[in-house]
């Protein structure tokens, strides 16, 4: 509605945009409305925002929204009316102007209308005399002008990303959309790095702009050439990316970029901070220094250091660290590596501190190898056993584990999936036979800081501080426990703990326990029995009959004696009062705990809707890739001949080529009919052809023409290959499943099989 006025009217403004993510000094808002003059140059002309009460309620966001925008002032529709605000440097904002207006919750159609009208009027002035001056535009603006472009070309470098893995094995084997991330991110690292000492041509045009970044980078300081250079493989910027990224180069260039040393390293801050969260790192701010030896993990805040060393998984946050201690002039590391198996320090840490994040579920046969012996490395006197199955931040922390001194205090960030995933039994149990936990602590319901003293220290004290609070266990008592019942003492209200700890559920139970399965079933339909299953096991279904005693057994989930159980299975037309009631009795009362929402779980429909979709697909690819049709061969190749002289050949399915003599081929089909022809330029028109199911095929007698089709033909199935290769690579974050899904494509239509064209016709001779 907003866009039709700004269309059809006389307005300074281009584009209206609903919601749009802004980094602020109050964290990350979402305006309800921002109109913009530029939206690429990111110049704005105003914002509103919505609230049911008084304006007032809108002070703080307003006005980080505004100084976030480069704009002096906002504007709030509430209950009161429109008011226009104008902001001011450390004072309460002052309304410039009142409208009448009804609630917008309470407004018609027609008054939204009109009160979007009033307020396109009234912007019309401010939208000039409300920009504020270049050299006094804040940090926050310069940081969201920064990010504009990679937001905007996220989607065509996930694209870019997914069609290159097709031609290489060598990229990192990240979800692609994180790879375009980190491309992105990279790519404006380097350009504000070399912005600042004003080294990147004024001139250059847009699909030279990498090429001029990569000649200069050998200005900047060793460890900054370092830290900026490309991961492996790295795609360049589609031509469409390269343009934003100019556009930004000329805007940055006009206001001045790196003129203002403290601005620059605030903005540096404030997109280390945004990497650091997209990944999934807390940012926590630290100013006191690092102790000497120590290893940091992800580093995303800057302290002064001494001898130290760093490991990322991304490379674009180490860029933006790197960057960073260099614009403050602090120490750089001793050893730092991207990838934290390639890291090697010169002596073992005293000290490891930092976070690791999920960045993909699954890893390759090749990977899971490498990380073995990656493993004999940091713990040589150990055969560690891994789960399979781990993902890789698992992997990196038994590694970087290892790599500690004896003694060492280990302080890592680590997403929660070990404590609920099977996966997580083989990392608990090198902790609890390697490792003291000092300290665990819940930062959010996916992340956990977990501390350890690299000593198994039987009488030390472990503190446990979750949603209910801290709690104290000695470390030998709690070491014995499964690895459930630290998620359960780390999270459960006091009541389920005391069940526990008095042994009135148990993680200790025989075969008696699942005598009867109507009573296991009953007892996780209870608010007990849904409370537990759903804290342990990651998101699964209730399990069947037949599952139940490997689902328990699997996710490590205590149950009550098998004499409740025997109860709750004899029950006559049990119901959930009824369940409750028979449980309360022999349990207790439980409060505090959410009632049950599991039901029995069915893949049925979940299995349906993906083959829909994975059909739908197909189609659409095989429309975008043939559209001009599935090439028949060699008709559509004999066209552009003019009346060529043609021989007959009638065949029974695939032919097969038995012998080869002096230039004569003999070809067999499936009938056992054999056809001898001269040359394989023939040989191999023939064995093509029989591929589309011809039973009558013809052939130039010339055969400089059938080699000259042949070739042609082979041109255009290479070409659609590549095609077919770049859409699946392209809706695919899997290469493996990519380059499957177009075999089996391809396969399907009346065409060679792909395998027969990997293979090159002269190497197939029996």
């Amino acid at each position: 509605m907003t866009q039709q006025k700004i269309d059809v009217g006389r307005y300074p403004f281009r584009r209206a945009e609903s919601t749009p993510r802004l980094l602020t000094e109050q964290g990350e808002i979402s305006p309800p409305l921002v109109l913009w003059i530029n939206r690429d140059s990111f110049m704005a002309g105003g914002i509103l925002l919505l609230d049911d009460e008084a304006p007032e309620q809108c002070f703080s966001a307003g006005s980080a929204c505004a100084s976030a925008l480069g704009v002096s002032h906002f504007v709030t529709w509430c209950a009161t009316g429109l008011d226009l605000w104008h902001c001011q440097a450390d004072k309460p904002p002052q309304r410039i102007k009142h409208l009448e207006a009804p609630a917008p919750g309470n407004a018609s159609a027609e008054e939204s209308h009109q009160v979007l009208q009033h307020l396109l009027e009234e912007l019309k002035p401010l939208s000039v005399m409300g920009a504020i001056a270049p050299e006094n535009l804040g940090a926050f603006y310069l940081a969201n002008l920064c990010l504009s472009p990679l937001a905007a070309a996220e989607e065509e470098l996930t694209e870019t990303v997914r069609s290159a893995r097709a031609k290489t094995p060598d990229m990192p084997n990240h979800p692609a959309r994180r790879l375009a991330q980190s491309k992105g991110m990279l790519v404006l690292a380097r350009l504000l790095a070399l912005m600042r000492i004003n080294q990147i041509p004024g001139n250059v045009r847009p699909e030279k702009l990498e090429r001029a970044i990569e000649l200069v980078l050998s200005y900047l300081p060793g460890p900054v050439i370092t830290a900026l250079g490309a991961f492996p493989a790295e795609p360049p910027l589609p031509y469409a990316s390269a343009v934003r990224f100019h556009h930004l180069f000329r805007r940055l260039g006009q206001l001045r970029w790196g003129s203002d040393s403290q601005k620059v390293g605030k903005v540096l801050e404030i997109l280390l901070h945004y990497q650091a969260r997209s990944l999934g790192l807390p940012c926590i701010e630290a100013t006191e220094p690092v102790a000497e030896g120590t290893l940091l993990i992800n580093p995303a805040s800057p302290r002064p250091a001494g001898t130290f060393s760093e490991a990322f998984q991304e490379p674009a946050l180490r860029a933006l660290s790197v960057l960073l201690r260099d614009h403050l002039e602090l120490s750089h590391a001793q050893e730092t590596s991207t990838d934290i198996f390639s890291l090697q320090t010169r002596s073992a840490p005293r000290n490891v501190e930092g976070g690791l994040v999920l960045l993909s579920e699954k890893i390759t046969a090749a990977e899971r190898e490498f990380f073995r012996l990656k493993l004999r490395t940091s713990w040589p006197n150990r055969r560690l056993s891994l789960a399979p199955k781990s993902p890789r931040y698992i992997w990196e922390a038994a590694h970087i584990t290892g790599l500690a001194a004896d003694g060492a205090v280990i302080r890592l960030t680590l997403p929660a999936t070990w404590l609920v995933h099977a996966y997580g039994n083989s990392f608990y149990n090198l902790i609890t036979e390697q490792f003291s936990i000092i300290r665990l602590e819940t930062l959010s319901r996916s992340q956990l800081c977990l501390t350890l003293e690299k000593q198994p220290d039987l009488s030390c004290e472990t503190i446990l501080r979750g949603p209910c609070g801290s709690r104290a266990f000695n470390w030998h008592t709690l070491r014995q426990q499964p690895r459930s019942f630290l998620n359960l003492a780390l999270r459960a209200p006091d009541c389920v703990l005391e069940l526990l700890q008095q042994q009135r559920l148990s993680f200790n139970y025989g075969p008696e326990a699942f005598a009867a399965p109507p009573g296991i079933e009953r007892f996780f339909a209870s608010r007990l029995g849904g409370y537990l299953w759903k804290s342990l096991s990651p998101g699964h279904p209730l399990p069947s009959s037949g599952q139940v005693a490997n689902e328990c057994r699997r996710h490590l989930v205590p149950l009550p004696d098998p004499e409740l159980l025997q109860r709750l299975a004899a029950l006559s037309e049990p119901d959930a009062e009824k369940i409750e009631k028979a449980i309360q009795q022999n349990l207790g009362e439980f409060s505090g705990l959410p009632a049950p929402e599991l039901t029995p779980g069915s893949d049925e429909s979940a299995t349906q809707r993906s083959k829909r979709i994975r059909e739908e697909e197909t189609a659409q690819i095989i429309s975008e890739v043939f559209k001009d049709g599935v090439p028949r061969f060699p008709q559509n190749y004999l066209y552009d001949i003019y009346r060529p002289e043609l021989q007959k050949f009638e065949v029974n399915g695939t032919l097969q080529q038995t012998s080869e003599f002096l230039g004569m081929f003999e070809l067999t089909d499936s009938s056992g009919q054999v056809i001898q022809v001269e040359g394989e330029e023939t040989a191999r028109a023939l064995e093509l052809a029989t591929f589309s199911e011809q039973t009558l095929i013809e052939l130039p007698t010339d055969r400089h023409l059938t080699a000259s089709i042949v070739g042609k033909y082979l041109d255009d199935l290479n070409r659609l290959q590549q095609d077919l290769l770049h859409q699946t690579y392209s809706r695919r974050d899997k290469p493996r499943l990519a380059r499957q899904w177009a075999r089996r494509i391809w396969n399907s239509l009346p065409l060679p099989p792909w395998e027969e064209l990997e293979e090159p016709f002269t190497t197939k001779r029996s």
